[in-house]
């Protein structure tokens, strides 16, 4: 056995107390003589395994299998059995999930490890923090220094159940306060063990509120310890499109709690997704996500909100009307302007379709970023009805047309031209018949793999949306109730900074038919 292995297993071992049993099974002891009103009898301290062996016993199968063990039985003076719930005083360890499900987490980093599989790791519901805390500790004990843990939870217990699905399931902290515990007591947990640095991030919060904008790249595991439907699903809908193919999706309380049951099969079914459900025990459940393209998302089944606070929206508008390149303005926001560099990375058209030149600003910077890419013979095309740029370049080829009428300028002998693989930039007037006129015509002309961006559906958020007839995602929604089964939206840019932290929220599409 190498020395990593003889760390995580020391790791599991504390975790879940096993090293110290006999002193929890000596406090379940005194607590149910207190309960029952009897001496406590030293000497069974003492001797505790010897003389409760059943009690010993019981708690080392249930730290095994993860299950609770609180009810005792003692026989009073009056020689009657008496019944006695430990729950709210007698679970010391610092994770409640077991010993099995901590070797699946183990099983699921080896492979992750092993197979290169990018991401980081969360845990959603985290209670002590015993499970975030293996994986901080897996990462150490093989030096894994560019992955971080995300550790998310409210740190006040469950919510109070306000949906139908998790109705009779109340473990709020005024039901069940031993499941309410700080984020303060969470931390001082990570650091008794060592691991509390900068590769841990804490998100606290009800999950409705702190996941969509948390600024989560990709995972390489998802693990879910929600209990309730709602918290399983808020969880599913901000973090799922995250997971790298190849990545892990464990569920904590896919056996035993019904609501979690229920949102995981629906969440399944609504996403076609169809990667084999694994038993890890007797409550948790996983799999492991397969293929290599993003998840297909249909407009239905995923909202244009963006994560950006309300208060910042004007401020980045106000900015973003600043920036200039080369001296000529381009409108673009800090997000979209990075996501750009990455998305000509992955895509290396060959030609970039802009509709909506303004100033040209756009045009000079992609036509550079391509230069700088090394993308040879790459070409620029730029459409506008009012064409306004005050220079010329080789790259660029700026024309006049209408989007109403792109056929007009974009004619069939033009395009054959056109070197592919093609990226297409709707940027014209933001106004709702205008995109859809674009994406209308553009549609039957994309080949698979090849790109097509709608911008500034941000106007929903700024609440201008009516001034453009509803604006692009009005036209998204429609063009894709249509062809969605032919894009797919390409989630890793949308939410690369956070749920859609973008000026194109739900707008970088890539026709995969």
């Amino acid at each position: 056995m190498n020395a990593q292995q003889r760390y995580i297993d020391l790791l599991k071992s504390s975790l879940l107390n096993e090293i110290y049993i006999e002193n929890e099974v000596r406090l379940m002891y005194v607590f149910a003589m207190l309960g029952s009103r009897q001496t406590v009898d030293a000497s069974v301290l003492r001797e505790i395994g010897t003389r409760l062996p059943d009690w010993l016993r019981n708690v080392q199968t249930a730290r095994q299998e993860g299950r609770p063990w609180w009810n005792v039985t003692v026989t009073e003076s009056n020689g009657q059995a008496k019944s006695i719930n430990l729950r709210n005083v007698c679970e010391f360890s610092h994770t409640m999930v077991g010993r099995k499900r901590l070797d699946n987490i183990q099983y699921c980093l080896d492979l992750v490890r092993a197979d290169g599989i990018e991401g980081d790791v969360i845990e959603t519901g985290v209670w002590r923090g015993g499970a975030s805390i293996f994986m901080r500790g897996y990462w150490a004990a093989w030096e894994m220094t560019d992955r971080t843990v995300w550790v998310a939870d409210s740190f006040e217990g469950l919510p109070v159940p306000t949906l139908p699905q998790d109705a009779g399931y109340d473990f709020s902290a005024s039901k069940v306060p031993i499941l309410a515990v700080s984020l303060e007591e969470v931390q001082e947990n990570f650091r008794r063990y060592g691991l509390l640095d900068e590769q841990v991030k804490f998100l606290k919060g009800w999950f409705r509120d702190s996941l969509p904008g948390a600024p989560i790249r990709s995972l390489a595991l998802l693990r879910l310890d929600g209990d309730l439907y709602e918290s399983t699903m808020d969880a599913l809908n901000a973090l799922y499109d995250k997971v790298t193919p190849g990545g892990f999706i464990i569920v904590d309380d896919y056996g035993d709690f019904e609501p979690c049951r229920s949102a995981i099969h629906e969440f399944r079914d609504q996403h076609g997704i169809t990667d084999p459900i694994e038993k890890i025990d007797w409550a948790g459940a996983y799999w492991r996500k397969t293929g290599r393209e993003p998840l297909a998302v249909t407009t239905t089944q995923r909202d244009f909100r963006t994560a950006i606070a309300q208060g910042n929206l004007q401020a980045i508008q106000s900015a973003t009307h600043k920036y200039s390149w080369k001296g000529v303005p381009m409108w673009k926001n800090p997000f979209d302007f990075a996501l750009y560099w990455l998305l000509i990375w992955q895509a290396k058209p060959k030609t970039i379709i802009e509709i909506g030149s303004k100033y040209g600003g756009s045009a000079l910077w992609l036509a550079d970023v391509l230069t700088l890419y090394g993308i040879p013979d790459a070409k620029i095309v730029s459409i506008d009805i009012n064409r306004v740029t005050s220079f010329s370049d080789p790259r660029i080829e700026f024309l006049s047309g209408d989007v109403n009428n792109l056929a007009a300028t974009l004619t069939p002998e033009y395009c054959e031209k056109l070197p592919r693989p093609w990226l297409v930039i709707e940027d014209s007037s933001h106004i709702y018949e205008h995109c859809l006129a674009a994406l209308e015509f553009f549609h039957p002309l994309l080949q698979k793999d090849e790109f097509l961006i709608v911008e500034d559906g941000i106007v929903d958020d700024l609440g201008i949306s009516k001034e453009f007839n509803g604006g692009p995602n009005r036209a998204v929604l429609e063009f894709m109730s249509h062809h969605d089964h032919e894009y797919s939206l390409v989630t890793e840019l949308c939410d690369f900074w956070g749920r859609n932290v973008t000026w194109n929220p739900n707008g970088y599409w890539k026709k995969t038919a």
